[in-house]
């Protein structure tokens, strides 16, 4: 613990911060308690010199400052936020909450999708919080505070991969079941004004965690869509139906994925940019991936059946390829569960500075 940050924190008053220290046996970060009134009240009687005497901090803001010195990692596993042994927030505290998620939410929106996983877990609870989620969502803007200029760069530039495997090329013979498809274009759409033959890369990586709520067994969609090497669309989200699998609920994201592909491409040819290239998909599971163009695949759950075949007309039409790239470097993986600091940290350096 070093005493500079809650000198920081505490609107960069040395003797109160000082004092406080002191008061609380202040020796690690992690031996930070609750501040109470009779800790505020000591803290006043310590400081010698009446002229050196603030206004008591609001305890409120004291709770925030000791959520933001102890931890800044993005904990909110479901396992977590699920058990029922908290005590509720009451009418005022979970508007607070409620406010706070809404924040959070317009930060995602805006292009903070390194805590997109921890607010879509927070923001399930919003109707009935309690103080477990409390301090999970103090904790996120804890770790907004130390670091607030993280963000996304505009590079026209193809996304580069480590550990990145060929594309599976499949046999054409494989995709007749679908008949000479093709994508839909609109004619009333204007012409590209790109210049040249150039044209934007867009490139997609997918990832599902398979029964990830503890509550439903649900699991969770995340995938990110980028033009050149900048994010574009990125979504976290909880899946409609339980799946009984891991093939199924990649299957299930990998059609989540290629319907907002098919909007993102009509938006761009809307726009006047040029989109002729099949748009690369990405994912870490080597069964997805084979799967959408081998025939001899069969899935016979309608529902499964309905994103099966969904994604793999989509590669008969030219409209997406379906690729394979190492889980280590799947960063799709930020928004499908928490993660230890160092990993969280290596995943966001991947898409954002």
């Amino acid at each position: 613990m070093d005493l500079a940050e809650l000198v920081r924190a505490v609107g960069g008053h040395e003797q109160y911060a000082a004092a406080l220290a002191s008061i609380l046996g202040l020796t690690d970060v992690l031996d930070l308690p609750l501040i109470t009134d009779e800790m505020l009240q000591e803290l006043d009687e310590k400081l010698p010199d009446p002229e050196q005497r603030l206004a008591p901090i609001p305890r409120r803001k004291l709770d925030l400052v000791r959520e933001y010195l102890t931890r800044t990692d993005l904990e909110a596993d479901s396992e977590v936020l699920s058990s029922p042994h908290r005590f509720p927030l009451d009418h005022i505290e979970r508007r607070h909450y409620q406010q706070l998620i809404g924040m959070a939410n317009w930060l995602v929106t805006m292009g903070r999708l390194d805590i997109h996983h921890a607010v879509t877990t927070l923001a399930r609870y919003a109707s009935e919080p309690n103080h477990g989620h409390m301090d999970r969502a103090l904790r996120l803007f804890g770790y907004l505070k130390k670091f607030p200029m993280k963000g996304i760069v505009m590079d026209p530039t193809p996304p580069t991969f480590e550990n990145f495997e060929d594309e599976y090329k499949p046999d054409p013979d494989d995709l007749l079941l679908y008949g000479e498809v093709e994508e839909e274009i609109d004619e009333g759409l204007p012409t590209p004004s790109t210049l040249g033959d150039a044209e934007l890369q867009i490139t997609a990586v997918v990832d599902a965690n398979h029964a990830h709520d503890r509550v439903t067994r649900r699991s969770i969609t995340s995938y990110v869509i980028f033009i050149g090497s900048s994010p574009i669309m990125w979504t976290c989200k909880r899946q409609s139906v339980v799946s009984t699998s891991t093939y199924e609920s990649e299957f299930r994201a990998l059609r989540h994925a290629t319907e907002s592909i098919i909007f993102l491409r009509y938006l761009l040819r809307s726009l006047g940019v040029a989109v002729n290239s099949p748009t690369r998909v990405l994912t870490d599971n080597m069964s997805a991936m084979m799967s959408s163009t081998l025939r001899k695949t069969h899935i016979s759950a309608k529902h499964a059946a309905l994103s099966y075949h969904r994604v793999r007309e989509s590669i008969a039409a030219g409209i997406i390829t379906v690729e394979h790239i190492d889980g280590n470097n799947n960063f799709a993986d930020l928004g499908t569960k928490s993660h230890p600091v160092h990993r969280h940290h290596e995943l966001v350096d991947m898409v954002m500075v």
